[in-house]
């Protein structure tokens, strides 16, 4: 029996425990909830006074409203008056820059995004005089009045679009530079500019001071102050550069070629420059004009041509001539190299040269000789003395000239060529020298321009002269192409031109006439010896005769009779030196004397 009352009084114990624990529970619940219940009515309590019962002290007012004594709905309406009136106040934003140059525009503190935060301003109220001095407006007031601000809000949106506009009056600084304008095809000078710009640090002391000016009831205007930005690279660090390039941009060159007149100029093609500022220097292309100059090597250069003269003929006054088919035309080859120096060289000169040619002599062969060197050329302008009929005579001798041959080791006669110079030969009036001085027309007026270019030529080559007569004028169109080394012929008194070919074969001559430039060649193709010539000019002085004065009594005292005018003359002389192929060299020298005339004068001692 006690084995089956164990259980039983096991749980009965248990049931028992159970029992007086729901009890606990349910105690503890009733007492959290009346204590919760307590809590609210306190909390209501408070929020109902706070909302019905509270008052703002006596003696606080907001932006000159008389808030004392308000509770809290009376307050918030008059809290909400007053944001509206704050909202719409405005206030003059300047921006100046530097301080100068003012803009300004009125704002209203809504569209700055300023507002009045209500809830905070109420609190603030209802403080009363436990505020701090920062929220009270008048500072002067009496010690038991509290004037009291608005607690403001910031909306940034707004206030960013305010910065914005200050910024709109911004500039970014800009260097000076030097750009080509392809549209004026030029180059142009684009001046630095200083900049304006709103300093971040300035933002923030802008924000202050707008702050500062609601504290003090908009006591003035906001200004922005737009501070200098420098550029790195000013004008007058440039303008050297555009300069220069201005300085090339003037140059123009020109050329003679053809008889006609080519040039090249830096402001007809102004990319060919580049101006590199970060590097302070203008730079040429020679890229460029390489391809210019090349383009002009394609149309002026020419093939040199081909001669082929026939066993020389001898002709009735002694002398050998040969007929020859082809065209002495010398080749020629734009020195472009040369040319670009000339462009790419500092020191300009606007003077017209000759386009640079580095020439080839025509291909000569001569029967019974073979293959034939250009020797040397002759040359002579008549630009200063032409007329149709002198032209005629130095055409009409230059052809005599053309084709005739000087055997090796012959003497070349002038006069033996020419033959008789009589208007029935077929020459023309033109005038010539004569008498030391006078000049008169001639049947062959002219042919000396022919002796004297063969004479240069016989000079060039190092042919030993055995007859030679200078002019007994200074002619002024000789003096081109070698002053002093000139030559008269005239063979009624004998006066004639004769050298010696002692070249190692026969010489040929031709002779050209350039009537576009009024110029004369006569050309020696020969065997080379290797001889080269050196000509140096080393005096070159007037020369003057004293005044012949004489005496008579057929004329009256005081009174003068000019016989004959003076005239001045001049001596020059040139070292003519030949070097042979084993390095010798032979000494010459050229002279020559255009003669002084004397002033003749009878002064009278009559009367």
């Amino acid at each position: 029996m006690k084995k089956a009352l164990a259980p039983f009084r096991l749980k009965k114990s248990l049931d028992g425990v159970f029992l007086q624990s729901d009890c606990t529970v349910r105690q503890s619940l009733q007492l959290g909830v009346l204590t919760l219940a307590f809590l609210f009515m306190i909390w209501a309590g408070l929020y109902f006074y706070a909302q019905h019962l509270q008052s703002i002290p006596a003696g606080v007012s907001l932006s000159g409203k008389d808030f004392s004594g308000l509770r809290r709905n009376e307050a918030s309406l008059l809290v909400e008056q007053v944001s509206d009136e704050w909202e719409q106040k405005t206030i003059e934003v300047v921006v100046s820059e530097n301080g100068a140059n003012k803009t300004s525009k009125s704002m209203r503190l809504s569209e700055m995004g300023l507002s009045v935060d209500l809830e905070s301003t109420l609190a603030k109220l209802f403080r009363g005089t436990e505020v701090g001095q920062a929220d009270v407006l008048d500072a002067h007031a009496a010690a038991d009045q509290k004037v009291l601000l608005p607690s403001f809000m910031l909306q940034e949106a707004k206030w960013e679009e305010v910065l914005d506009w200050v910024k709109s009056f911004e500039r970014p600084a800009h260097d000076a530079e030097v750009v080509y304008d392809p549209a004026a095809k030029t180059w142009l000078l684009q001046e630095s500019q200083v900049g304006l710009a709103l300093l971040d640090s300035d933002e923030k002391l802008l924000r202050d001071e707008f702050f500062s000016l609601v504290r003090n009831d908009l006591s003035g205007p906001l200004e922005a102050v737009l501070e200098r930005i420098e550029p790195p690279r000013t004008t007058e660090e440039v303008r050297p550069l555009f300069e220069q390039a201005q300085n090339l941009l003037a140059r123009n060159y020109q050329w003679k070629v053809d008889g006609e007149t080519v040039g090249f100029s830096f402001a007809e093609n102004p990319e060919v420059l580049s101006v590199e500022v970060e590097k302070g220097r203008v730079e040429i292309h020679r890229g460029f004009l390489q391809a210019f100059f090349h383009e002009w090597a394609t149309n002026f250069n020419r093939a040199a041509g081909a001669v082929v003269a026939e066993e020389p003929v001898l002709q009735e006054k002694g002398y050998l001539k040969s007929e020859y088919t082809g065209e002495f035309i010398s080749g020629r080859t734009l020195d472009e190299e040369k040319i670009l120096q000339q462009v790419l060289e500092e020191e300009f000169s606007s003077d017209i040269s000759e386009l640079p040619f580095v020439s080839t002599a025509p291909q000569v062969e001569l029967a019974g000789t073979g293959k034939l060197t250009l020797l040397s050329e002759g040359r002579s302008s008549y630009v200063l003395a032409h007329g149709e009929d002198r032209e005629f005579n130095v055409r009409f001798g230059l052809s005599k000239y053309d084709g005739v041959v000087i055997p090796q080791g012959a003497e070349f006669d002038f006069n033996q060529v020419l033959g008789w110079v009589t208007y029935e030969a077929g020459w023309k009036p033109a005038l010539a020298i004569f008498g030391g001085g006078g000049v008169k027309p001639v049947p062959g007026g002219g042919l000396c321009q022919v002796s004297t270019t063969m004479y240069r030529t016989a000079i060039n080559s190092g042919l030993p002269v055995t007859d030679r007569k200078p002019h007994s004028l200074d002619v002024n169109y000789y003096q081109q192409y070698g002053y002093g080394i000139d030559s008269t012929v005239y063979p009624p008194e004998g006066i004639n031109l004769k050298f010696v070919n002692d070249t190692p074969g026969p010489i040929l001559i031709h002779t050209f006439m350039d009537e576009v430039n009024k110029e004369v060649f006569i050309y020696f193709y020969g065997v080379d010896d290797g001889r080269t010539i050196e000509l140096k000019q080393v005096i070159n002085r007037p020369v003057n005769l004293p005044n012949q004065v004489t005496y008579t009594p057929e004329i009256d005292t005081g009174l003068q009779e000019v016989l004959q005018k003076g005239r001045q003359g001049r001596y020059i002389e040139w070292e003519w030196n030949i070097t042979r192929a084993d390095g010798s060299v032979e000494k010459r020298v050229i002279e020559t004397l255009y003669p002084a005339a004397a002033r003749v004068v009878r002064v009278g001692t009559g009367g």
